[in-house]
């Protein structure tokens, strides 16, 4: 798939934002129905966090999903738990990264398939957490979280799963 913009995020807010609160339901709804694992996956991996974590993890992860075509089929959760493993053996290995080590940081970030929205991720957690209204714990899951899902959806609009 393309590189999803930063003027195709926006879109995506301003038209969830729009939705009343029967549409949002019904969206969601669809969402879980369309992708049953992947939804069972993110209450699971919320399902510890504080009422605010909980909810920026499921609009971020609703808003990851209306960013890709609804006609995905769905991903089982063994290709969901592969993913994760891989997104958690990937921060361990950029974590460990020194700052002289430009060539390997570059590799690192190149091998990301949608950097644009990745950052969206990024920056939305952080002001969440810089305003006090996620802990580090909750923001360091919900990257790893939302990273799977973006990766999973991604990976599925490439090679239709």
């Amino acid at each position: 798939m393309k590189v999803i913009t930063r003027d195709e995020i926006e879109e995506c807010e301003e038209k969830i934002a729009l939705y009343d609160s029967d549409e949002l339901m019904a969206e969601v709804r669809n969402f879980s129905s369309k992708q049953r694992d992947l939804f069972a996956y993110l209450l699971y991996a919320m399902k510890e966090m504080s009422d605010e974590a909980f909810q920026l993890g499921l609009y971020l992860a609703f808003l990851i999903w209306k960013l890709y075509p609804e006609n995905l089929s769905p991903v089982d959760m063994d290709i969901i738990l592969k993913m994760l493993d891989g997104n958690i053996e990937w921060v361990k290995r950029y974590s460990e990264l020194k700052e002289d080590e430009e060539d390997e940081i570059r590799n690192y970030i190149g091998s990301i398939s949608q950097p644009i929205l990745l950052k969206y991720i990024l920056d939305s957690l952080f002001i969440e957490f810089d305003e006090g209204r996620i802990t580090i714990h909750e923001y360091s899951f919900l990257f790893v979280t939302l990273k799977t899902v973006m990766d999973i959806l991604d990976m599925q609009s490439t090679s239709k799963v």
